[in-house]
């Protein structure tokens, strides 16, 4: 039975729970990871004017020169939960947020051009990075463009660096991200430990492609291996690496004739990496908008 609402917060919720009022359904998965047959479909009511004043992308698809007429809309890219999230947040300003759904909620937000909601999903993602999760981050700041988040990101990753490779989603992170890796400065782990990972990472690309182990120097390529600081690693270190002969007879005898005489020349960088600790970033979130401030 419907109830009065006393303010415009209960209106809101009352609307996002009436069928009756409606003028506009989406049809969605139970689940992402389930069938996308009808006994796995969902359908949520809304109402056209409350998604239009709040989502340029909403009032463009029911106010502009090819408004969509149909009541129901196909939505294949979100699930229920998530989808319900996302109205209730643009019905209320209210969001909870969870390991499930933030990745629709920030991809929901972008899609839909509503700001405020990234902004909230990025200062969750923030506050809740780990090493379990800081590679689907790192994902979700390229996707997104957002500088500011990819920042956090690899900030962490240099403070937490032996942690983080030693989880198992380092072993999903994408090439392009492992190049950015072995080229900073500011890691906070010991040479040896980012080469077993790395040599790990690269075993795991192989298995993955269906490809013999010994690939691996093919699968990572100069410009991984060239980028690893072998002049840096004790001597009995840099034997653990010629054992895993990822290295080539060059290569291999360029730092054996530097660990020799360090005045040798050799293509790798001789210089340990240095986390500094002093560049911590203080975040304000003001109006709307995320503020990086540097110490």
């Amino acid at each position: 039975m419907f109830r009065t609402a006393c303010n415009s917060q209960e209106r809101a919720k009352c609307l996002l729970s009436i069928d009756k009022l409606s003028d506009v359904k989406f049809v969605v998965s139970l689940s992402l990871h389930e069938s996308t047959t009808e006994k796995f479909r969902m359908v949520i009511p809304a109402h056209r004017f409350l998604l239009a004043i709040a989502s340029p992308v909403f009032y463009v698809m029911f106010c502009g020169i090819l408004a969509e007429r149909n009541n129901y809309i196909d939505l294949s890219d979100c699930d229920y939960q998530g989808m319900m999230e996302f109205l209730r947040y643009i019905y209320t300003e209210e969001v909870g947020f969870n390991g499930d759904n933030i990745s629709q909620l920030i991809y929901l937000a972008e899609k839909y051009m509503i700001p405020s909601l990234t902004n909230r999903c990025i200062l969750f993602l923030r506050e809740h990075l780990d090493s379990s999760n800081i590679f689907c981050v790192l994902k979700h700041s390229k996707l997104i463009e957002n500088k500011s988040l990819w920042r956090s990101c690899w900030k962490f990753i240099d403070k937490e660096a032996k942690d983080v490779l030693e989880s198992s989603e380092f072993f999903e992170m994408d090439r392009s991200d492992l190049i950015e890796l072995v080229k900073r400065n500011t890691l906070n782990v010991k040479e040896i430990e980012l080469f077993t990972a790395i040599n790990k990472w690269a075993a795991n690309q192989c298995k993955k492609l269906g490809l013999d182990t010994v690939e691996r120097r093919q699968i990572l390529g100069d410009d991984i291996i060239d980028n690893l600081r072998f002049p840096v690693m004790e001597e009995n270190e840099f034997n653990v690496v010629k054992s895993t002969n990822l290295l080539t007879k060059e290569k291999t005898q360029e730092v054996l004739n530097n660990f020799a005489d360090s005045r040798w020349p050799i293509r790798f960088l001789r210089h340990k990496r240095q986390y500094d600790s002093s560049s911590q970033r203080r975040t304000l979130y003001h109006r709307g908008q995320i503020l990086d401030i540097f110490d």
